[in-house]
């Protein structure tokens, strides 16, 4: 059984399990699409007849431009030897969305027993991932890096309740450390003041007022080479903005500043 098949059965015992009127948080973490998992059986062969376009800075020019200590690293070989095996990217890019077809069935499945439940008009869902990758641009592919395509990923919240906030697209910067802080509030729990994050309800919820400014700026940071198989990664740090006074840098910064 594929992973993301597995995944809709468990919620399916899960859902069994939670008594009628029962509040509950439920977390599904898959596999695909990651390197390491295959299409569904169904799926596999799908996009046989398909071509996918290049990335636009997918070329040598702008490759050209990477500090040459980061290009012979590990974001380097997963773009030779797995993305662009053989100079050709089409077999991984058909491999790569046909798992994430096995994703969006399963999430279909997983829509589908909560409306079959009386569930769907009150259960929020929050669609993310754990970090973006690089599919080919400046001859990258994998995350690990501090460019926007590593640090980016998607972040989709559905709040079917009537003051939820629908077909919203926010350019507030949002942060993974802010999911615990919103199920909390969510679930009528005080957030402690030391949890790191913020709670999102304001963002989504029409009946909940901004008590102060949203953050403009995040830092992040990445130390781990990965020497452990055989190709460094290059360790950098950095700030992410949205136009901002930076404090601890004491000037402006326009939308990106990184150090490796």
């Amino acid at each position: 059984m594929h992973d993301s098949e597995w995944l809709a059965l468990q919620t399916t015992d899960f859902l069994d399990s939670v008594p009628e009127g029962q509040p509950f948080c439920l977390q599904l973490n898959y596999k695909a699409p990651h390197v390491s998992s295959k299409p569904a059986f169904e799926d596999k062969g799908a996009l046989a007849d398909y071509s996918f376009m290049r990335h636009p800075l997918d070329n040598d020019e702008v490759a050209a431009t990477v500090p040459k200590f980061v290009r012979g690293g590990f974001l380097d070989v997963c773009y030779r030897k797995q993305f662009n095996k053989e100079g050709g990217h089409n077999p991984f890019s058909r491999d790569y969305y046909e798992k994430v077809m096995s994703l969006d069935r399963s999430v279909g499945k997983v829509r589908q027993m909560l409306e079959e439940r009386g569930l769907a008009d009150n259960t929020i869902i929050i669609y993310l991932s754990d970090h973006g990758t690089h599919f080919g641009d400046r001859h990258f592919y994998g995350k690990w890096s501090p460019y926007d395509p590593s640090l980016k990923i998607p972040f989709i919240v559905y709040d079917p309740r009537p003051q939820g906030r629908k077909q919203e697209v926010r350019d507030e910067i949002v942060l993974n450390i802010d999911i615990a802080p919103t199920l909390l509030e969510l679930a009528g729990v005080d957030v402690p003041e030391i949890m790191d994050g913020r709670s999102l309800t304001t963002l989504f919820d029409s009946k909940k007022k901004m008590k102060e400014e949203w953050r403009n700026y995040f830092y992040f940071e990445h130390y781990q080479s990965n020497v452990r198989i055989g190709y460094y990664i290059a360790r950098n740090e950095g700030v992410r903005t949205i136009g901002c006074q930076i404090p601890a840098l004491g000037g402006y910064a326009g939308s990106y500043r990184g150090i490796f």
